[in-house]
């Protein structure tokens, strides 16, 4: 299935974590650091900070926004999105399947497609109305595993979901 171009990544927050290590670094003064304070400590701060809660939530006011660009419902006052997805190449077993699901918010919509483990995942454009997505984790470490979710009308979720 051909997708798009890439248009969000989580890599768990360690890119982030390398740029806000490096700047403090960099910048010891502005955080109160002694000058002989190590990367490592410096490093152990950050991980005990709120840093990568912060990380997710700014990743998924992200995806929300691309959600609701691919799926108008989500804009209303109550909203409800219903999805279609094909998975690719699923775990170490690489098999693949295929549902429908509602999810009203981004954090919705990954708990519904991602496997309950530490995730690393590449967002790209699937269409008019679709994402791709290509994950990585500890049985799919090559990044083979893709799932491809378009948004679909209410009618058609109740329609699929029935057969």
């Amino acid at each position: 299935m051909k997708v798009g171009k890439k248009i969000l990544e989580w890599d768990g927050g360690y890119d982030a974590l390398k740029h806000e290590l490096q700047y403090r670094l960099d910048n010891k003064e502005e955080f109160g650091y002694s000058s002989c304070m190590t990367k490592e400590q410096i490093e152990d701060e950050i991980g005990e900070s709120f840093f990568f809660d912060q990380e997710w939530e700014s990743f998924l006011e992200c995806l929300q926004d691309i959600l609701e660009k691919k799926n108008p419902d989500l804009k209303q006052e109550n909203p409800i999105g219903y999805w279609k997805a094909e998975m690719k190449n699923f775990g170490w077993r690489s098999q693949d399947g295929g549902k429908v699901f509602e999810a009203h918010d981004a954090e919705a919509f990954l708990s519904q497609i991602l496997p309950k483990c530490d995730c690393h995942f590449k967002i790209y454009n699937y269409g008019n109305r679709g994402i791709a997505i290509q994950n990585f984790h500890h049985d799919s470490n090559c990044g083979r595993e893709y799932y491809y979710i378009t948004a679909i009308k209410s009618s058609t979720y109740y329609k699929l979901e029935e057969e």
